[in-house]
């Protein structure tokens, strides 16, 4: 059921990305993280797991995380706004990898 909620509101990021394409590409990074930090944020106060890491590799982990997220975040805004094909393709590819 969680897999069915995340691919749904996937789908309706990227296709609200499509239909804003003239909003610079960091605003819309911007947006994406603060609505994905307070998202995790109030799953880790609902499950009671939120925990500040202890080492440095654990601290170094979750920085890589964060820097590699917000690559990611940025590329596929940028393939958004300038490629010609649609949703759907970007859609199966995420699914059939």
């Amino acid at each position: 059921m969680l897999a069915i909620g995340a691919t749904l509101l996937t789908s309706i990021y990227f296709v609200s990305m499509r239909k804003y394409r003239k909003i610079h590409f960091a605003v819309t990074g911007l947006i994406q993280g603060l609505v994905g930090m307070v998202e995790v944020g109030c799953l880790a106060f609902i499950m009671s797991t939120f925990v500040v890491p202890d080492t440095l590799e654990d601290a170094a982990l979750v920085a890589a995380m964060g820097i590699l997220s917000a690559a990611a975040t940025v590329a596929i805004v940028l393939a958004l706004k300038f490629e010609k094909a649609g949703i759907v393709s970007l859609n199966s590819v995420y699914l059939f990898e």
